[in-house]
Formats: C-alpha cells, sequence, structure tokens
C-alpha cells in the first residue's frame, strides 16, 4: 500500500492520537481534526494533499453525516472512510437525505489489519 496523507477527524483525543500514532509508524502522513468543522476546514486548505479521511460519524459543532456532502462539494475525489459504534444500515440511513455516500464504513472498534485492509481496496 503507497503511503498516504490521511485526514482524520474524530472527537475523542485518545482516537485522534492512537490512530494517528499507528498510521504514522505505517509510513502514513496524518493530519488531525478534533470536530467534523475544523475537519472540514482542514480539508478545504489541504485538499489537494488529502488522499483519505476517516470521518468519525458523532461529533460537536459538526456531524460527520454534515460534514461529508460539503467535503464532497469541494472535492468529490477524496475517499472518506466513515467511522461508527452504529451499524453499518443505521449509518447509511444518516446520509440518505445529504446525496453524498462513504467510500466506506469502518465499525468501532477496528483493528488496524482492518483499517488498512480497507485502505488497500480504496486505493485499487
Amino acid at each position: 500500500m503507497d503511503n498516504l496523507n490521511v485526514l482524520v477527524v474524530d472527537d475523542e483525543k485518545l482516537s485522534r492520537e492512537m490512530l494517528s500514532e499507528l498510521l504514522g509508524k505505517s509510513g502514513h502522513t496524518v493530519i488531525t481534526a478534533a470536530d467534523g468543522l475544523e475537519g472540514l476546514e482542514l480539508f478545504k486548505k489541504h485538499h489537494t494533499e488529502i488522499s483519505l479521511v476517516i470521518l468519525d460519524l458523532t461529533m460537536p459543532r459538526m456531524n460527520g453525516d454534515e460534514a461529508l456532502p460539503l467535503m464532497r462539494d469541494f472535492n468529490d475525489a477524496v475517499p472518506v472512510l466513515v467511522a461508527s459504534g452504529y451499524s453499518e444500515d443505521e449509518v447509511m440511513r444518516r446520509f440518505v437525505d445529504s446525496g453524498a455516500t462513504p467510500s466506506g464504513i469502518i465499525m468501532k472498534p477496528f483493528s488496524m489489519v482492518h483499517l488498512n485492509d480497507l485502505m488497500s481496496k480504496l486505493q485499487s
């Protein structure tokens, strides 16, 4: 798998830090955001460098289902994985009205093996 520039958007500091560290150890460059609004701002600023977004679903200020359509409006070529503890059906229901769908869903808690597998599939 190629090294990616990953934007991690999650309101849980520990989740952001752990994911950033693990992705960094795998050779990826990571930018982090504490909520959807900050994630959207960073996405707009760095959209030409970002190769993947890992977006939490439920966050303060702006949820993932609110941020994703705005990211897609700005640049729809960047794959977005939505991370959530909700069921996959529930996650997809949250995106029905927006017209934007995630490139994939990863259920929390997830392993780096599973995340790397999804990331590889998005690159192929």
